[in-house]
Order: structure tokens, then C-alpha cells, then sequence
């Protein structure tokens, strides 16, 4: 448009000095070329071309009318501080202004530190947060993605910006559409994202009061925080096309129903000493509660390894204590799901015994085979070289993965396997204490527990089966690690232990090979006590994953085996020599190898999934590849389970049962609202 303007413009100063050269009263027409493209369009949008030349005899004038640039002004800017000010600087002129305004917004786009420093230099809008919150929420050229950068930088204006907005009487997918056309999300779950969706949820309570004080069940704002990223929940679900289990309604209200009762569970503690905790007491709340955890799962776990291996040493008969502690945990979970149902009337879920055999069998074979294993093996090692070689469960976790395609092949794989086999190895190399099969039945129980964790993952990675929570999971579970290993025990104990009392006298018996009648009430207790430990030790577990992250359990896992270790050798009078050590270290650092390459790998796989997040245009009905929230995780309880622009108008989509296929893509779309989501 610009060498169309000069064009004409030349074509007709040409003209008029041909015709009249001594005409100098006549004004020679400017380079209409460095107009704003906004203004030309304005005044050549509804002209023809004969209007056009017409057009450029008076476009001088009209270049010079202030009040057309005063309304381009207000129209771009609807909110500066200089357009308040009484006193205007001298030789004023709204022209001057908009060039201004359009060099600092370009400035400010490039660099939002540098942009904000043009503004202030220039006076068009003063140096505090309240004026510069008014100037990004109405200002229409300023880059979003720069306005976050600015806010994330000084949070005081995000507490001003908040308060602009009025979500009265409006749905919360279209408050949030509308407060995320202002703001943008960032690429990644972090503090800012939990600060901006916090302030929107506390907002929008604020300003729909009357109406939300008559609801208690959306009348706090973690109750709206929740459902903001249950709708990004669902519809990452949804419509990523690389999500192949989708969840079914039942597992989309039970993931929301177990948030809402967590966030319930916190507001109720916060209100009871009515204060409403700050970002950094909330953190400090966090890290108390997740250091408990820690130290309770360490409570169980390791109790119940050096109670186990006291108790075999005086009971030996392992296998036997394991099939006790079995049926007492189903027993128990059974107990736990008739009391949930008396108290909820809520009947929780057994399977078909078809689905039964078909999805739990293998695995809970596995499981038994595993636990007996483990424990047979502690009338033969100590405790060190037992936690040393059940560390190489991750071996067998990486091969069974890539046989069941769960994990890809890689370089990094063969240098954890190689530093694992490796430590492994110093770690056993002319111990004093090895023993050969003690040895043998660790290393065939981590083979197991790594078939054991990859049929897990498969398990519950298939959302029908709709058994994520433990005491489900456990009551499936138990009869078929019952069933695996009762003939183990009725082979190499149970048997030869009747062979053992028939054919000698009562008088004869060693009470060290089987207990007497005597005995058996005492043993009887100390399985009791075993058992309630597994019990607890399954649960603490769980908590501690519902509450923090997959990476605090493993990270926990491999302090819990430093700590294990450092207790057997100091306390158990295991013995260490500096190679044994030394193997320690490197089988340890290629574990926690593997450990930070899973979490970056699960970081990366959830941006590239929600990269190409598909979602509905509101305006056209139209699907738009967007990034969601560029690179934002989203999930479920814990984490054992990105975008500037989300869109709310799958909600109703999802409601009415819609297509999932869609094969429009439009990525010029100019009214994109939106909202930025593990996982569960």
C-alpha cells in the first residue's frame, strides 16, 4: 500500500509542477508511504480507484487533522496516563503521540523491559503498578507474551490487573476465556501459573458472590482453582490425538471428586485458625507435609525389612509369613471397602471375574513370587547385600519395558544398565558375607518385581480397569499372590514341616526348626504385627505419591536404601569393604541417573502431547492446533500420572457427547481466548 501511495503521490506533484511551475503556493503532497498503515486504511477502505486520486489531493489535510489521530490513539491505547494529564507538554499534538505510542509498543514488544522504560521516559504512563496494569489490560498492540514476562518479573501489577476484570454473572470457561485474552500462560507448571489461576479463582468468587455464597460447593476459591485445571484436564484428554486412552466419565469425576476433597480437606485446616495462608507458608506447609510423609513411608519400609529379617532368623518358615500377611491384607482391605460402603453407601468396584483373570493374574502372581522370594532370602544374607542387589530391579523394569514397547530404545539405557551391572558387581566382589543363594533368590525376586511393575503400569495405564486406588487394588490383587505362592509354601515348608513333626517325638523337636504348640500364639502375634506393617508401609507409599510426585518417591526410594544400608552396617554388623563401597556409589549414580532421565523424559512427552492439543474455535466452530499453555503439564493424583490458547467451547462439546474428529485447522484465528494443564 505504501509504494502504491508514493506512486500516486509522485504521479500528481509531477503533474502540478508541469502544469503551474509557479504555483509554489501549492503544498507539494508528504510521502504518504510513512503513514500508518492504520490510518490509510481508515480513509482508503471505501474508495474506488478514481476516489483514490481524488483521495491524495486532500490527503494532506487530513494528515493534519489532530482529532482523527486523537481517535487512533484511544483506539489502540484506550489507556495512557498522558491522556489524563492537565498540563500537556508544549507543542503537544495527538500525531506525535500516536508515533510515539507506536515506537514504545514496538520497542516494548521486542523487549518489555526496554519498552516499559520507553514509556516511562516519554511520560506516557507513570511509574507505578496500577497505571501499568490499566495500560496492559486495554492495550491492544502490546505482545502478550511480553506482558507475562513484564508481570512475572513484578508480581504487584498482577495484583492491580485482577482487579480490572468483572466476571460477574459469567460461566467459569467463559471468565477464564476472557482473562486469558489479556494474559498468557507460561510454558511450564511453575509458580507464575499458580499464582495467576489463584488470583483468578479468588476473583472470580469475589464477583460472583451472591451467587456462589448459596453453593458451598464452589464457594471457596480452591474449589474454582481445581476446576480451572479439571477442564484443561479433560480436554487435553480429549482432543490430543496423541492421548490414546481417553478417560471415561467415571475416571474424569473421580480425578475432580478426589481434588475438590483434597482442596476441601485444606480449606477446612486453614479456616480453623482463620488465616489464609500466604505463598510462602503455603510452601512451607508443602514441605512439612511432604518431609512427614517421607519419614513415615521410611518408618515402615525399613522397619519392616529389619523386622522381617529378625523374625525369619527365629521363624523359618518365610513363605509361610508371607501367605499369613497376604490373607490378613485382603482381609483387612475387605474390612476398609464394607466400611466405606456402610458410611458412603457407595459400593466400590469389583471386577468380573473375567477381567479378573485376564488383567490382575500375571501381575499378582508376579507380586507373591516376588515378596517370597525377597523374604526366603533373609535366612541366607545380610540386610545390605539383600538392599544392594533388589536395587537392580531397574535392570529388569528397563528390559521388560522395552519388551512390552513401555520404553524406547536408547543410548542412556546401556550406560544405567552398565553403571548398575557394574556397582552390582564391586558391590559383591570377595564379600565376606555373600552367599550364593540368598544371592540367587534376591536377584530372581528384582527380575520378578521388574515383570512385577511393568504389568503394573499397563495395568492401570488401561482406564476401564478403574483401580488406582489401593485399597481396590489391593483387595483384587491379594488372592492371586495368594494363589502364586501357596503351592511354593506347601512344597519347601508346609510339607516338609508335617514330614518334620511326624516322624519325631514331641520331646525331640527343635524349637529352632518348627515352634511348638506353645509357641504358635507368640509366632502368631509377631505375624500379625508383620502384617499390619505391609499393610502400612502400601499405604504410606501411596500417600506420599497422591501428595508430591513419582520423582520424591524414587528420590525417597534411593535415600530410604542409603539410609537402610548405613543402619545394617552400623547397627546389624554387616560388613563393607572400599570396593564394596565403591560399587555402592556407582550402582547408586546409575540409578539416580535413571531416575532424572525419566522425569525430563515425562517432562518433554507432556509438552510434545500438549503442543498439538486440538480445540474448538468458539467464532467459526473451526479446530485449532494451538500449543496448551507451551508446555504445561497436567494430570492426576500424583504424578504417577502448553500454548497460549486453550479453548472452553469443548465443554459443552463434551457434555453433548461430540465428535472427537475434527480436520480444520485455522492458525490465523485473531480472537483466540484461552486458558493454559500430569497428571493425575
Amino acid at each position: 500500500m505504501g509504494q502504491t501511495l508514493r506512486s500516486i503521490s509522485n504521479s500528481f506533484n509531477n503533474h502540478t509542477s508541469t502544469k503551474n511551475e509557479n504555483h509554489h503556493e501549492l503544498d507539494k503532497l508528504p510521502d504518504l508511504a510513512s503513514w500508518p498503515p492504520e490510518l490509510s486504511l481508515n480513509v482508503l477502505k471505501n474508495l474506488n480507484a478514481t476516489e483514490l486520486c481524488l483521495a491524495a489531493c486532500v490527503w494532506n489535510e487530513l494528515g493534519r487533522d489532530d482529532l482523527l489521530w486523537q481517535s487512533l490513539c484511544h483506539s489502540e491505547w484506550p489507556y495512557t496516563s498522558i491522556y489524563f494529564r492537565k498540563e500537556k507538554p508544549l507543542n503537544f499534538s495527538y500525531h506525535k503521540l500516536y508515533l510515539t505510542l507506536d515506537e514504545a509498543t514496538v520497542t516494548f514488544n521486542a523487549d518489555c523491559h526496554l519498552g516499559m522504560n520507553y514509556f516511562f521516559k516519554n511520560n506516557l504512563i507513570e511509574d507505578d503498578p496500577g497505571e501499568i496494569a490499566k495500560l496492559f489490560f486495554r492495550a491492544k498492540p502490546l505482545d502478550r507474551t511480553q506482558i507475562r514476562r513484564y508481570i512475572q518479573s513484578d508480581l504487584d501489577v498482577l495484583d492491580h490487573l485482577i482487579n480490572l476484570f468483572d466476571f460477574s454473572n459469567q460461566t467459569l470457561s467463559d471468565a477464564l476465556r476472557h482473562y486469558f485474552s489479556v494474559l498468557e500462560v507460561p510454558s511450564r507448571y511453575d509458580h507464575y501459573l499458580h499464582k495467576i489461576v489463584e488470583k483468578f479463582a479468588f476473583r472470580y468468587v469475589q464477583c460472583n458472590q451472591p451467587i456462589t455464597s448459596n453453593r458451598p460447593i464452589i464457594h471457596t476459591s480452591e474449589t474454582i482453582y481445581v476446576l480451572c485445571f479439571s477442564l484443561i484436564m479433560l480436554s487435553a484428554d480429549l482432543y490430543n490425538p496423541q492421548i490414546k486412552n481417553k478417560m471415561s466419565k467415571r475416571e474424569f469425576i473421580r480425578n475432580v471428586r478426589r481434588a475438590l476433597r483434597t482442596t476441601t480437606t485444606t480449606t477446612t485446616t486453614t479456616s480453623t485458625t482463620n488465616v489464609t495462608m500466604s505463598h510462602w507458608e503455603r510452601q512451607f506447609f508443602i514441605i512439612t507435609r511432604t518431609i512427614g510423609l517421607i519419614l513415615i513411608y521410611y518408618s515402615f519400609s525399613i522397619g519392616i525389612t529389619f523386622y522381617q529379617k529378625w523374625f525369619i532368623k527365629r521363624f523359618h518358615y518365610p513363605l509361610i509369613i508371607v501367605v499369613c500377611h497376604l490373607i490378613i491384607k485382603f482381609l483387612l482391605a475387605s474390612l476398609f471397602r464394607l466400611i466405606y460402603r456402610q458410611t458412603t453407601g457407595i459400593t466400590r468396584i469389583t471386577l468380573h471375574w473375567k477381567d479378573n483373570v485376564r488383567r490382575i493374574s500375571l501381575p499378582g502372581i508376579a507380586s507373591a513370587l516376588d515378596i517370597g522370594f525377597s523374604n526366603w532370602s533373609f535366612e541366607f544374607i545380610t540386610i545390605s547385600l539383600y538392599t544392594m542387589t533388589k536395587s537392580t530391579c531397574i535392570i529388569f523394569i528397563l528390559a521388560f519395558a522395552l519388551l512390552l514397547d513401555l520404553e524406547k530404545k536408547r543410548l542412556s539405557l546401556i550406560v544405567i544398565v552398565s553403571l548398575i551391572s557394574i556397582g552390582l558387581f564391586m558391590f559383591t566382589y570377595k564379600s565376606t558375607q555373600f552367599q550364593l543363594n540368598g544371592f540367587l533368590l534376591v536377584l530372581s525376586a528384582s527380575m520378578l518385581s521388574g515383570l512385577r511393575w511393568t504389568l503394573s503400569q499397563k495395568l492401570m495405564q488401561r482406564k476401564e480397569s478403574s483401580l488406582s486406588h489401593p485399597i481396590d487394588m489391593m483387595y483384587h490383587i491379594q488372592p492371586w499372590m495368594i494363589i502364586g505362592l501357596l503351592p511354593l509354601a506347601l512344597i519347601f515348608e508346609i510339607l516338609p514341616a508335617i514330614h518334620y513333626i511326624n516322624h519325631h517325638h514331641p520331646v525331640t523337636l527343635n524349637k529352632n526348626d518348627f515352634p511348638t504348640l506353645e509357641m504358635i500364639p507368640d509366632f502368631w502375634h509377631l505375624i500379625m504385627i508383620g502384617s499390619f506393617l505391609a499393610f502400612l508401609m502400601e499405604f504410606s507409599e501411596y500417600l506420599l505419591l497422591t501428595y508430591t510426585s513419582s520423582l520424591t518417591l524414587s528420590m525417597a526410594g534411593i535415600f530410604k536404601e542409603i539410609f537402610t544400608l548405613y543402619l545394617a552396617v552400623n547397627f546389624n554388623g554387616d560388613q563393607m569393604s572400599l570396593t564394596n563401597f565403591i560399587g555402592l556409589i556407582i550402582c547408586l549414580m546409575g540409578i539416580i541417573i535413571h531416575v532424572m532421565l525419566k522425569v525430563m523424559d515425562s517432562y518433554s512427552a507432556i509438552d510434545s502431547s500438549l503442543k498439538n492439543t486440538l480445540f474448538i474455535n468458539k467464532d467459526d466452530k473451526s479446530i485449532e492446533s494451538k500449543r496448551l499453555l507451551g508446555g504445561i503439564n497436567g494430570g492426576g493424583g500424583g504424578d504417577d500420572n502448553n500454548s497460549d490458547i486453550i479453548h472452553f467451547d469443548i465443554v459443552p462439546k463434551i457434555a453433548c457427547g461430540g465428535n472427537k474428529k475434527n480436520n480444520n485447522n485455522n492458525n490465523d484465528s485473531s480472537d483466540n481466548l484461552i486458558f493454559g494443564a500430569k497428571s493425575i
